[in-house]
């Protein structure tokens, strides 16, 4: 994420052409440093001068979406991502198209949470409503024993809204860079191998473990690469007779015809590797199964 939004930041700063104030300055390098106490204190001070001032109300939105991820308790991240989508509205019209990647980020995380079988109904309904009044966006009410067991198209002509897996692929496109760090397991430190596919899982309400040999242990029901779909976790390794010995894994982003493309963290960082990659020059040749998303969902 914060590599995303420093390229944000840049062409915002660059491209708006609004005359930029000195307070105005000091908050992109709190933003780089992800310095947050300052950084609302700061454009605090200002948007009591200007309400409307959009470097500001946007500072204050990124504020509280970290509030939002670290953030445990229900009602905290609930309290986070409603002022976070205040400070958007506050950004004004004709500079708001501007900060499309983070209104898109807070508009996946409320479809997550519409669909989070582990809240309340009234939780859920909440976020639901946020997305029709916020993003003109709703998400299906479905029956709460079924919210994980749903199969979707991915990737084609679904709206977003209809599809954990359709987000939970845009939440994991969004860490696309972030560094390879061993045993990492946040974007912030960097992600290992599992600790990506832990980390993504994790986004739509599916826990596995940070390992690979434990994650491709988890479903006896294995599949054979031809039958998997974006969002199915892909392992790799070697056999010995009828055991697998499990050094890597991935997660299917996108099938088209025979062509694959997957998303993993390798020792360049989180890629989305296809066609002339190391996915077809190494990495394919070592595919042992995969495991089905819905069968993780409904364990």
């Amino acid at each position: 994420m914060k590599t995303g939004l420093l390229v944000l930041l840049c062409l915002f700063f660059s491209v708006t052409g609004i005359t930029q104030t000195r307070k105005e300055r000091k908050l992109y390098p709190l933003l780089e440093q992800e310095n947050y106490p300052k950084l609302q204190k700061k454009a605090k001070k200002i948007l009591i001068k200007d309400g409307n001032n959009p470097y500001a109300n946007y500072a204050m939105a990124e504020y509280y979406l970290h509030k939002y991820s670290s953030t445990k308790s229900t009602a905290g991240r609930k309290n986070s991502i409603s002022k976070s989508l205040k400070y958007i509205q506050k950004i004004p019209i004709h500079t708001r198209t501007e900060f499309t990647a983070l209104s898109d980020t807070i508009h996946e995380i409320l479809i997550v949470n519409a669909l989070d079988s582990s809240m309340k109904a009234s939780i859920n309904s909440q976020y639901r409503s946020w997305l029709l009044v916020y993003f003109n966006d709703s998400v299906p009410r479905f029956k709460r024993n079924e919210m994980r067991s749903i199969e979707v198209a991915i990737l084609d002509s679904a709206r977003i809204g209809d599809s954990l897996r359709y987000v939970m692929l845009k939440m994991a496109k969004r860490l696309e860079g972030i560094r390879y760090k061993y045993a990492g397991t946040s974007p912030s430190k960097g992600f290992d191998c599992s600790g990506f596919t832990q980390y993504v899982y994790k986004q739509v309400g599916i826990e596995i473990p940070h390992n690979a040999q434990m994650q491709s242990d988890l479903i006896a029901n294995r599949v054979d690469l031809n039958e998997l779909k974006p969002g199915d976790l892909v392992f790799f390794g070697s056999w010995n007779g009828s055991k697998q010995r499990t050094i890597h894994a991935g997660i299917i982003y996108d099938k088209l015809g025979e062509d694959i493309t997957v998303i993993h963290c390798v020792s360049g960082g989180v890629s989305i590797e296809g066609k002339d990659s190391s996915w077809d020059r190494y990495w394919i040749g070592r595919v042992l199964f995969g495991i089905s998303m819905d069968k993780l969902a409904s364990r």
